[in-house]
């Protein structure tokens, strides 16, 4: 008889504490993510019993696996920029944000929104812990309970590609024969063909194309026509 009084009044002490326990809620319950990309959480309230007016979430995760990058409020919530209400610290990994909501709310209502870079592969957890804070219009703090809890599975960067191997490709020849390249000033300064050569070049060069050959047949020519006319003007002085 003891016995079952003992458990009514443990069960009667308790009743209050169940009916007025609000909590933190983070979302999604799970993410996959790869080592230096981004990712968001979702940071709620749940009042369970009358109104909540002001909001303290404090959050843990692990510093070494995932790094906050800032923190969002949603609508109608007015920050409360002060020291031990508004924290960012990666060092020891926590997180502490407050907000009033004007009027009050009694559902289910976000909070904000908190960013994370993932910073290496493994598993890391970020927690709402029971330092929270949620008041009701008496000033009395209803956190109570297990609060959020997200669990991040990261997986390791892939592999930066390796760099293409650099390919030469050569010229193919025959059996015994090397290859040449000529270059474009070694194609401009090449003789020209015989078939390429104007009749008068043909001839003054004597189909050799040479410039020497051109210069030397030149200055024969004119000594000829020279010595034509030389001869010429003496044989009519003579007469």
């Amino acid at each position: 008889m003891k016995k079952i009084l003992s458990a009514i009044t443990l069960g009667a002490l308790l009743l209050p504490v169940a009916a007025f326990a609000s909590s933190i809620t983070l979302a999604p319950a799970t993410i996959a993510t790869t080592a230096g990309k981004s990712f968001s959480v979702t940071v709620g309230v749940n009042p369970t019993s009358g109104k909540a007016y002001t909001v303290r979430a404090n959050l843990s995760f692990d510093p070494s696996a995932v790094e906050l990058t800032g923190f969002t409020f949603a609508p109608k919530w007015m920050a409360l920029p002060q020291e031990g209400y508004d924290t960012e610290d990666n060092t020891n990994g926590v997180m502490a944000k407050t907000g009033g909501y004007p009027g009050g709310i009694t559902a289910p209502t976000t909070l904000g929104t908190a960013t994370f870079k993932a910073k290496k592969s493994g598993t890391a957890m970020i927690t709402a812990t029971a330092d929270s804070l949620i008041l009701d219009a008496g000033n009395k703090n209803t956190v109570a309970g297990s609060q959020g809890s997200v669990q991040v599975t990261i997986a390791a960067a892939p592999a930066a590609p390796a760099p293409a191997p650099v390919t030469t490709e050569t010229t193919p020849t025959t059996e015994g024969e090397e290859a040449v390249t000529a270059t474009a000033a070694e194609d401009e300064a090449a003789p020209q063909t015989a078939a390429a050569l104007s009749p008068f070049d043909r001839f003054i060069t004597f189909g050799t194309g040479s410039p020497a050959v051109a210069s030397l047949a030149t200055i024969v020519v004119l000594l000829l026509v020279g010595g034509s006319i030389w001869l010429w003007r003496r044989e009519r002085s003579q007469v």
